[in-house]
């Protein structure tokens, strides 16, 4: 059976609507979140899909302290209550997570916003890469979402954008449909947010159709809908696992996915709104069983960083401790 490069979870600001949720700026509590997800993905990095901006009526709203980074710029406005961004990715880089900015983008130009906001945290290696929610693009601001098909050259501005920051970037596209996405673009991760099913199985075969709408593609998955989002989707996966689930509802559909498709898959995210179905408030992880590496990840300079138990290496002590781990495979 393969494994995710990373399990973990995704945050936004509004995340905390449902009663399971758990605030954005709570950092302490997500980065155990994510330390617990990979013990269901031995494996795996702990990571996570944190959306830095998130849509508004039709344009994308940023924390405050990107206000001197981003200045006036069309379809984007500011949240004084959005946690700031510094705060989190630094706790972040200290733990080891592999993380995703995602941006939620409504009617502001995609590939400006990567490069502005990744060349403002390239130098936190917890930061992976980039991605676009499709879902609220070009968003009409009432109505339904995610009806705009996003195009060709929008979607490599946006890819191109990302890897002129660093080649070494994740660049991931996310929906819900898959016929809004342009299919085949080298170097993207297609990530799908589907919800509202009846059952586990019918479930199942819409996140294993959605790979093969991207076949030889890399994809990835957010997992566990609310009610308030999609109202059956509880139903079936409160059934794989008692609360709190410790992540193994996740495990078990992530088991029935990769066993049914050949693309491979860079992320597992449990989504916030039923964060606490899975870890409760005051959930701590229990300490790696790893005796070296805790999470090996690239660094904004495309130099590979290693993380021991212990602290972070130099970039040539984490070269030679790459190669010796290599020779023992």
């Amino acid at each position: 059976m393969t494994i995710p490069e990373v399990a973990g979870w995704r945050s936004s600001a509004y995340g905390d609507q449902d009663p399971t949720a758990v605030t954005q700026g709570n950092y302490a509590y997500y980065v155990e979140a994510a330390k617990g997800m990979i013990l269901k993905f031995p494996g795996s990095n702990p990571g996570c899909l944190y959306t830095v901006g998130y849509i508004g009526t039709t344009e994308t709203e940023m924390p405050t302290q990107l206000r001197s980074t981003l200045g006036i710029m069309k379809g984007v406005s500011y949240a004084s209550d959005n946690p700031d961004p510094e705060v989190m990715l630094t706790a972040f880089d200290n733990a080891g997570l592999s993380i995703i900015l995602g941006l939620e983008p409504g009617n502001a130009d995609t590939a400006v916003l990567a490069t502005k906001i990744l060349g403002k945290y390239k130098s936190h290696p917890c930061v992976r890469g980039m991605s676009m929610d499709v879902e609220w693009y070009m968003y009409a601001g009432s109505g339904p979402s995610g009806i705009v098909t996003l195009p060709l050259s929008v979607a490599t501005a946006f890819k191109n954008a990302i890897l002129a920051v660093n080649p070494n970037y994740k660049v991931m596209i996310k929906h819900f449909d898959a016929s809004k996405l342009p299919k085949g673009i080298s170097g993207v991760t297609y990530l799908t947010d589907t919800c509202g099913f009846k059952e586990y199985s019918e479930a199942i075969s819409a996140y294993v159709d959605w790979a093969n709408s991207f076949s030889g593609s890399e994809v990835a998955y957010q997992l566990g809908y609310d009610q308030l989002e999609c109202s059956e989707d509880p139903s079936w996966w409160l059934d794989l696992a008692p609360k709190p689930g410790y992540g193994e509802a996740a495990r078990q559909i992530y088991n029935s996915i990769s066993s049914a498709i050949t693309n491979p898959i860079y992320s597992v995210y449990w989504v916030d709104f039923t964060i606490l179905t899975q870890f409760p408030i005051d959930y701590v992880a229990p300490p790696s069983t790893d005796a070296k590496f805790s999470v090996c990840q690239l660094g904004p300079d495309g130099v590979t960083v290693v993380r021991s138990v212990n602290g972070t290496q130099t970039a040539t002590q984490a070269s030679q401790s790459v190669a010796n781990i290599l020779n023992t495979l």
